[in-house]
């Protein structure tokens, strides 16, 4: 009998519906200590059952299954967690959590192909609240990520605070992979995926969040920030760039007021700093170091900084054709669809 197959012919490999079920009755983590790195763990004897069952399968975190193994602990007991986890409410419960690894001081999130890292600590900032921030260590201390994470509705899905991801409860589904971290907000959407890449490095292999009124998509290899429009398709800015000097208050990613950008780019330009390039109507405006801006869509890119430009597109395209060239693109192909629509 192949140890991949039970007694009764069942296949140890546990459904991927199933799976997800036990992730929402285990809100995304281990029934007993809540971490958010786990494993599944039939309750009942693996040899004896008949098929896969949500109700006898649960989370449990590689610690808390290892003294299950040892014997240290009881399948009734890892039951009875299991249980009372189920009647608990979202804040009773406990958000699913897991450490992050900055022991090296370094703080890095890769955003496609915004080359900003180490100049910028600012990764985004929404009407002058910093949603994304980077906190490098100093003297042997960790680095730090801070950052909140919205699906394409705007509800809050995941943070990183402290060293530590936090899962919110509301999602529709959460999976932990090996280095990769999955939100879902319904079935076949991802609104977020990270992976890890210890010491000091996240990578924002997929990012579709909506901030308000506006819209930001992030693949390994691009990214793209939208601004919606009443009545109409959202208008989409992709600059690609490589930030070399950064001032202390400096943004990669700002959304902020249209009278705001216009006016930090006059105030520069009137007292002769930088340098700049602007249209005749000031929309589109790309300065060292007030930031590339559109003014109108209240979207500044690398603000506060000195930068090497290399590839810019702007234009209305609709959510679901951007959706397909950020994830599934080149970078180069993403733009020239921007641009011209292919």
């Amino acid at each position: 009998m192949s140890a991949r197959v039970n007694r009764q012919g069942l296949a140890r490999r546990i459904p991927p519906e199933v799976r997800r079920e036990v992730r929402r009755r285990s809100k995304f983590g281990c029934v007993i200590c809540r971490s958010g790195f786990y494993e599944y763990e039939h309750i009942a004897e693996f040899a004896d059952i008949s098929q896969h069952d949500p109700a006898h399968i649960c989370c449990l975190c590689e610690a808390c299954h290892g003294r299950v193994t040892r014997g240290q602990w009881s399948k009734e007991y890892v039951r009875s967690k299991y249980t009372e986890l189920q009647r608990l409410g979202v804040e009773e419960a406990g958000h699913p959590s897991g450490p992050l690894d900055f022991h090296t001081g370094d703080a890095v999130l890769a955003v496609g192909d915004l080359l900003y890292a180490p100049a910028v600590a600012t990764v985004l900032r929404y009407f002058g609240d910093d949603l994304i921030k980077l906190t490098p260590g100093k003297g042997g201390e960790p680095g730090m990520i801070s950052a909140v994470f919205t699906d394409d509705e705007g509800n809050a899905i995941l943070e990183l605070d402290e060293n530590e991801w936090l899962g919110s409860m509301e999602a529709w589904d959460i999976e932990v992979t090996g280095t990769r971290i999955t939100v879902r907000q319904r079935k076949g959407a991802i609104a977020l995926q990270l992976r890890l890449d210890p010491p000091g490095r996240i990578v924002l292999e997929r990012l579709d969040m909506r901030i308000g009124a506006h819209h930001i998509l992030v693949s390994e290899h691009s990214y793209a920030v939208g601004a919606h429009i009443e009545g109409g398709d959202p208008w989409w800015f992709s600059p690609q760039l490589t930030i070399t000097k950064a001032l202390d208050w400096a943004v990669a990613i700002e959304l902020d007021s249209s009278q705001k950008l216009r006016d930090r780019f006059r105030y520069f330009s009137m007292a002769g700093k930088g340098k700049w390039l602007a249209s005749p109507d000031e929309r589109f405006i790309f300065h060292s170091p007030a930031g590339v801006m559109v003014p109108e869509f209240e979207v500044s890119i690398a603000t506060g900084c000195s930068f090497r430009q290399h590839e810019v597109a702007a234009g209305a395209r609709p959510l679901g054709g951007m959706r397909d060239a950020v994830f599934h693109r080149s970078a180069k192909d993403l733009r020239k669809y921007i641009a011209i629509g292919e």
